[in-house]
């Protein structure tokens, strides 16, 4: 759903900026970077009433130590850029775990990952990124799914379904390949060399 209390302004061909209302509190938003100590350049974050809020939800707790690692490492980075959370759910049956689901990213623009959906290459979520962004969308869940995958009902009630390869990935790499497109993408609308 478009938020009406965001208006983007095109100032000239390099500056956008953001004026927005939340509540009683009206400003301005300069989406523009500017010199940092080393020479290089470095963005103005956002305010967070302009942060986007992800949710990513996974079957079962991660169990391989390098995963939680990795997972750890990208949720902090990710922190910079915008609202990411991780929440586990607990295995069982397909049913059980779709309903749990559906009832977690009420709301939000849904997106299960699934190996049958549209792949997509980081320019291109970088742009869906952004395209949200201007609608004024504040919430986004990513669903991935256990051992049993999704069913063809949860797949159809979603807004988007997404494939983050050809190749059928255990749940907790997912989640760290996930993550760290998440932060690549933040880090390219951001013009900071992560992603090169």
């Amino acid at each position: 759903m478009p938020r009406k209390d965001l208006n983007l302004v095109k100032e000239n061909q390099n500056l956008l900026c953001y004026r927005y209302t939340t509540g009683q509190k009206t400003g301005r938003y300069l989406n523009q970077t500017h010199p940092d100590a080393r020479g290089g350049t470095k963005f103005s974050p956002p305010p967070e009433e302009l942060l986007m809020n992800w949710k990513i939800l996974a079957v079962g707790k991660p169990a391989l130590p390098w995963a939680r690692q990795g997972i750890d490492d990208y949720l902090g980075r990710c922190g910079h850029y915008a609202k990411v959370e991780v929440e586990y759910l607990k295995d069982g049956p397909r049913a059980q775990v779709e309903e749990r689901f559906l009832k977690s990213s009420e709301g939000s623009r849904r997106i299960v990952l699934d190996e049958r959906g549209k792949r997509l290459t980081t320019g291109e979520w970088h742009a869906a990124v952004d395209r949200w962004e201007l609608a004024g969308t504040k919430r986004v869940t990513l669903l991935i799914g256990g051992a049993d995958g999704h069913s063809a009902a949860l797949r159809e009630s979603a807004d988007e379904v997404w494939s983050l390869s050809a190749l059928t990935l255990q749940h907790e790499l997912a989640l760290v390949v996930l993550l760290e497109q998440l932060y690549r993408v933040y880090t390219i609308k951001r013009g900071e060399p992560y992603h090169r």
